[in-house]
């Protein structure tokens, strides 16, 4: 799937190895739907009846801002201490 010998990366690489090879690739794939999405809106634009902006023509997952996580708090740790009875 990704150019990965199979045998290589159940015996060679660890979990971090792993990870960043996945994420290399995912990078690489969404530069291949980053230049169909141009290409697609840029073929059908003169066509549309009213003017899109290019993400709201074909949305892609990444377009979407990430929500942030919220640090936990000393608050949070206490109560689940409290919840799971530790000291």
């Amino acid at each position: 799937m990704i150019g990965l010998d199979r045998k290589y990366v159940l015996r060679e690489m660890d979990a971090k190895d792993i990870e960043a090879a996945f994420k290399a690739y995912d990078y690489s794939s969404r530069e291949d739907w980053e230049q169909t999405r141009i290409l697609a809106y840029n073929i059908v634009a003169p066509y549309m009846k009213k003017e899109q902006n290019i993400t709201s023509f074909m949305p892609l997952p990444w377009d979407k801002k990430q929500p942030t996580v919220k640090p936990h708090t000393r608050e949070d740790f206490e109560r689940l201490k409290k919840r799971f009875n530790l000291k």
